[in-house]
């Protein structure tokens, strides 16, 4: 009689199969993880900005500061805003960009801006937009109101 020693083929085959099977939940989980923790990241900036925002406004409203912060929206030409991004802002007097120098100026030199990545503040509302928005299921989501809506 013959004895064996070693692994059948049958086996092999199903031992690759369970291995595959594992590597595409966990690269499903992983992918997922990763998308959640980039929302929470922008939600959280932009939850940042808008406590600042508010604030600013307060102290504007009862005259404690001559001007509110960021750039006015109307007289700026340096940020390019995409069409999405356009159609969800009601253009009024009290939007402002918020670019690098106002993160600074309130204590928020943390959050990463450049002349495509940048927050619009409608300080009448209290809105806050992202400008890239973020992308999921074939939509994009520009404002702070939309992004704590959706569950991922």
């Amino acid at each position: 009689m013959k004895k064996d020693n070693g692994i059948t083929l049958i086996a092999l085959i199903v031992t690759i199969i369970i291995m595959i099977i594992l590597a595409t939940i966990v690269v499903d989980f992983s992918t997922k993880a990763i998308d959640k923790a980039k929302l929470e990241d922008i939600k959280t900036n932009m939850l940042l900005i808008q406590g600042k925002s508010q604030t600013i406004y307060e102290k504007y409203s009862f005259k404690e500061i001559e001007e509110l912060t960021g750039i006015l929206y109307s007289e700026q030409n340096t940020y390019v805003i995409s069409d999405g991004l356009l159609d969800h802002l009601k253009v009024e007097d009290d939007i402002y960009i918020w670019g690098e120098e106002a993160l600074n100026e309130n204590g928020l030199g943390t959050i990463k801006t450049d002349e495509q990545t940048f927050y619009i503040v409608d300080y009448t509302t209290s809105e806050i937009y992202f400008s890239k928005g973020y992308e999921y299921n074939d939509s994009i989501y520009y404002s702070l109101t939309e992004l704590q809506e959706l569950s991922i």
